[in-house]
């Protein structure tokens, strides 16, 4: 996960588990789920943004579509709500693939960037969090796998911690607790 990210990871314990759940990544078998709070009012229902990522060429800590050594990245959006203002969305990502920073950089192809995520054209928001400073509102909320010794499918879930739940409540003026 991003640094700024919060949420669910999985860790193997030993190398068999870890040979697994390397296998299960590649072979894209993994279904991960996170949260976002964007910027603007999202007029889509689901999109598919598909695009490669690669080094941007005008600053290596980002990526962009298309850039230096880009390979395929694929993340499925789904709208969950749009603040009362218009100014933000509460995003669902559904990411194919597992590219370095690959939401932030879809979401704000598609004219979203993530709240909080300067990188990616997404202000920090200072009035409207009392002068606080905001991190990049992504939840790595679900992970759906196959559990590598018992071969059972199992999913870890975390709820948004108590930071990005304010944050979300505020900016969106709604509980966000039944999104967790």
């Amino acid at each position: 996960l991003d640094e700024e990210t919060s949420g669910v990871m999985v860790y193997a314990l030993c190398q068999k588990a870890h040979k697994d759940l390397t296998r299960q990544f590649e072979k894209r078998l993994i279904k991960k789920t996170y949260l976002c709070l964007a910027h603007g009012a999202a007029t889509f229902d689901e999109t598919i943004v598909t695009a490669p990522l690669g080094a941007d060429p005008q600053n290596r800590i980002k990526v962009t579509a298309n850039g230096l050594d880009a390979r395929s990245a694929e993340t499925r959006f789904v709208r969950e709500s749009v603040a009362a203002c218009g100014r933000f969305s509460l995003l669902r990502a559904y990411p194919r693939t597992g590219r370095t920073h690959q939401i932030r950089a879809h979401a704000a192809q598609i004219g979203h960037p993530l709240v909080g995520d300067l990188l990616y054209g997404g202000q920090k928001e200072h009035d409207a969090f009392d002068g606080r400073k905001p991190r990049i509102c992504l939840h790595a909320e679900s992970l759906a796998l196959t559990h590598p010794s018992t071969g059972l499918p199992i999913t870890f879930s975390a709820p948004p911690p108590p930071d990005i739940i304010e944050l979300m409540t505020l900016l969106m003026s709604t509980k966000v607790s039944s999104f967790a």
